[in-house]
């Protein structure tokens, strides 16, 4: 079973027997085998994540078609996760949302079997991508980039983020409130799987949350954060 690492999330359903509520998980991988899927299965997975961009590359997309393809083996469903690069200071077309969603689409466009994108909304501590220190800035560019995913591809765009990335970059937890019609995926590690400190957690506009990542634990040999939905 190969346990190399890339940047790339599976999303797990954990049975009854583990938790008591549904739950899913992200894990980083490079190659998913067949055997490696039968375990998921086993764990009663529903769903994938992969990484589709990331770390300034678009992912090889024969490589993710692969992983969903054998994903499809068990009866388990994919979505794609892009992770942007964001930087406004430097000026090279790279950093654009255009050239970005672009690369993305051009690449995908021949995958099937893949269901939604998942739209990273993360500070993060790289020289290279990050979000600017001006918050309606930073709101106009996740609109372009949202704006962009869903005309380019056609799917369905969730957002995945935290109540404090979201007021880092945005400000406070209650600016760029226009999105609140996404889905959202958002993360508080206090090991609870419910959604019980969702008032607490609250930003943006979401009256609530699809999913919540809580927690962190090790299956099919994989290290993986936990989510209840």
């Amino acid at each position: 079973m190969n346990k190399r690492l890339i940047c790339c999330f599976l999303i797990l359903l954990i049975s009854a027997s583990v938790y008591t509520q549904s739950s899913i998980a992200f894990y980083d991988l490079l190659d998913y085998e067949a055997n490696m899927y039968q375990c998921l299965k086993f764990y009663k997975v529903s769903t994938q994540l992969v990484d589709g961009y990331k770390d300034n590359t678009t992912i090889f997309s024969p490589q993710v078609q692969g992983k969903i393809d054998r994903a499809q083996e068990q009866g388990i469903s994919t979505d794609l996760l892009f992770d942007p690069c964001v930087n406004t200071v430097r000026q090279e077309n790279f950093y654009t949302p255009e050239y970005q969603v672009t690369k993305f689409s051009e690449n995908y466009k021949f995958l099937t079997g893949y269901q939604n994108i998942w739209f990273n909304v993360i500070q993060k501590a790289d020289r290279n991508c990050f979000w600017s220190t001006d918050a309606n800035l930073n709101c106009e560019i996740l609109t372009k980039y949202i704006s962009l995913l869903q005309a380019q591809t056609g799917k369905k765009i969730g957002i995945r983020s935290s109540s404090l990335d979201w007021s880092n970059i945005f400000g406070t937890t209650t600016n760029c409130a226009n999105f609140g019609n996404l889905p959202l995926s958002y993360i508080n590690y206090n090991q609870k799987p419910n959604f019980q400190d969702w008032q607490d957690q609250q930003f943006g506009s979401w009256r609530g949350p699809l999913m919540k990542e809580f927690d962190t634990t090790e299956i099919c040999g994989l290290t993986t954060t936990l989510s209840v939905y």
